[in-house]
């Protein structure tokens, strides 16, 4: 069930547009031109249409500045039908995906739009999101999905933006988030209110993803690490093999070998919550629904040659496991479990360590890590990237602001 999200816009109207597959009523305008879009933002409210536009969403994820398996159509899919298509949380299951085409005719923006219940409750509000950014369930991932082609990041942006904000008052969200995923910023005024008073935007400043350019050796790397991490990457693989025996790194990158490695990391990643000492975690993947997303989301990588998950054996059994997703250049560091007798061996430094010395003989020139400056990943040398923008639409209907107003009341009393 598609979003009524209006239909008198701004700047760039969103046209209704069905799959270019199924047979277009007599009342519906046409929406492809020559096997393409017309210039302008085009609104697709059903699974058949998003299907549809497999060959656009490929062609445009391979042209971004950002390119990233978690933008990737592969993994769009999975989210959509775990999390969206088959409501989780407090989704309601009404969702738009957002295409704006330049002059050209050149798809250069796409964006996902799914709704939440505000709070999880129906009479809070509801906000309308990527694929990828939640408030009521595990996201799976750092990147909400909004996809912008390199040489016109910003135009795209400000049309799907654009589109989004002459909604407001019209259609039944009260709030709108669109995070700016390019290589600058998209240069908008952190609050500003619209001249017919319809909505109010609000950008925040996020932490981006931190960094770590790879060397062209092992050796450059290593030096370059401070002593006690220089230390660290002798010491425990010395002490292992010292106190345990024979160990290796086992890198699962094809289709079945990633299978089973996936049960193994869910398996340690859950058991990692309920450690009876040292640091607490928590588990991202509470319940089968996530459980179900990554073992499908990396078994469709995989089928691409786009993961690896590095399993560290020692005698035998599995003592940790860490994901890793590739693009373009770039390893992204995933998920990871390990089990708790292991911990004094710091297995997943282990881990690291044969990652980066693999990804550096493969000529790999990027890890890209979550977002945030937790020490973990800071003391392999990875640099704070500039903040990533995420703009707010917020609507100034009547209801809609007495919806905030009890929402502020609501979490005001929870705190």
């Amino acid at each position: 069930m598609a979003i009524a999200w209006g239909s008198v816009l701004r700047n760039y109207p969103i046209r209704a547009a069905p799959s270019a597959r199924r047979r277009i009523p007599i009342s519906a305008r046409e929406t492809r031109v020559r096997d393409g879009f017309a210039p302008g933002v085009w609104s697709l409210g059903t699974a058949a249409a998003f299907y549809g536009i497999e060959r656009e969403w490929r062609d445009l994820s391979g042209d971004t500045n950002l390119p990233s398996p978690f933008q990737s159509w592969d993994f769009a899919v999975e989210w959509f039908e775990h999390f969206v298509r088959r409501p989780a949380g407090s989704a309601t299951g009404r969702f738009n995906i957002l295409i704006a085409v330049d002059d050209r005719g050149r798809v250069v923006g796409i964006a996902p739009m799914f709704e939440e219940r505000a709070g999880g409750e129906q009479g809070l509000g509801r906000v309308v999101q990527p694929f990828g950014r939640a408030q009521s369930i595990e996201s799976m991932t750092d990147e909400p999905i909004i996809l912008l082609r390199r040489d016109a990041e910003d135009r795209a942006y400000a049309m799907l933006l654009s589109s989004l904000a002459s909604q407001a008052g019209r259609a039944d969200w009260d709030v709108a988030v669109l995070p700016y995923r390019g290589s600058g910023g998209p240069g908008r005024r952190l609050l500003s209110v619209a001249r017919t008073l319809q909505y109010v935007e609000f950008t925040r400043l996020l932490n981006g993803a931190p960094e770590l350019k790879l060397p062209s050796s092992f050796d450059i790397f290593r030096a370059g690490l401070s002593k006690s991490m220089r230390d660290n990457i002798s010491y425990y693989p010395r002490r292992l093999q010292r106190e345990q025996g024979d160990w290796q790194v086992e890198f699962a990158r094809d289709p079945r070998d990633v299978a089973r490695a996936t049960a193994e990391l869910i398996d340690l990643h859950r058991a990692r919550s309920h450690w009876s000492g040292g640091k607490q975690h928590s588990s991202h993947i509470p319940s089968d629904r996530e459980a179900s997303f990554l073992s499908s989301a990396l078994a469709r990588l995989a089928a691409r040659g786009q993961v690896n998950l590095a399993r560290l054996r020692v005698g035998g059994q599995t003592a940790a496991v860490q994901a890793f997703v590739e693009r373009a250049g770039a390893v992204g560091v995933y998920y990871s479990g390990q089990a708790e007798r292991w911990r004094r061996y710091s297995p997943l430094t282990i881990i690291m360590t044969a990652v980066i010395r693999d990804a550096i003989e493969r000529r790999i020139g990027r890890m890209v890590f979550p977002p945030g400056t937790d020490a973990w990943k800071t003391r392999w040398g990875a640099s704070q990237p500039a903040p990533i923008a995420e703009t707010s639409i917020y609507s100034t209907a009547p209801a809609a602001l007495a919806r905030g107003l009890l929402r502020r009341i609501q979490a005001a009393t929870a705190a």
